[in-house]
């Protein structure tokens, strides 16, 4: 592994943990604006009434943020697929892209 390699590695390795380190902090404020809306829960009426606001923005937060949400899979995805690749590069015929040297398609 070239030097240059590893320090795209780290650089990665270290988006990946910001990414994860934003996201808990994005969750920790829907955290509290679920609290916020908690008071209202009783306020719903109607079909609506089983699905508040509060339990809306838990919906919506596990998609973005929880550990399969959409942020964890981009930071899984940026450590997973570099550290899969080191010192070859999207070049390598034998990678999920084929590349240069792939035998094309008929």
């Amino acid at each position: 592994m070239t030097g240059a390699d590893q320090a795209a590695e780290a650089d990665l390795a270290v988006i990946g943990r910001a990414i994860d380190a934003l996201a808990a902090e994005v969750a920790g404020r829907l955290a509290g604006l679920r609290a916020e809306l908690e008071p209202t829960r009783g306020l719903w009426a109607g079909a609506r009434a089983d699905l508040g606001p509060a339990d809306e923005w838990t919906i919506a937060a596990d998609g973005l943020l929880g550990r399969d949400g959409v942020v964890g899979l981009i930071s899984d995805a940026m450590e997973i697929t570099w550290t899969g690749y080191p010192g070859v590069g999207w070049a390598d015929a034998s990678g999920p892209l084929g590349g240069a040297d792939a035998p094309m398609a008929d």
